[in-house]
């Protein structure tokens, strides 16, 4: 079993919402969005982040990430993981 991830298909409507107050001389500046994703612990994830952080904690499976103008922080790896990081740090600690 397989999950994919892709966070910037979970904030396109946020993007409507934004360019549509832009449109209408109301920007908003410094939008931030945080997403906690819960996850079956058995089950292999593929993360793709394109201008935005990504934190990983106590995950228990192998994981792929892309990460794209954003940094990437792991805690407590207990499986694998292939990692392509562009423009931005990798922060890990415990990889059990």
């Amino acid at each position: 079993m397989s999950y994919n991830l892709a966070i910037n298909d979970l904030i396109q409507k946020r993007k409507y919402f934004y360019e549509t107050d832009k449109k209408m001389n109301n920007i908003k500046k410094n939008m931030e969005i945080n997403l906690n994703v819960k996850i079956p612990k058995d089950i292999f994830i593929v993360i793709t982040s394109k201008y935005g952080d990504v934190k990983i904690e106590n995950l228990y499976h192998d994981f792929e990430a892309k990460v794209t103008y954003g940094n990437l922080n792991i805690n407590n790896l207990y499986g694998s993981s292939n990692i392509d990081m562009r423009y931005g740090n990798l922060n890990a600690n415990s990889f059990l």
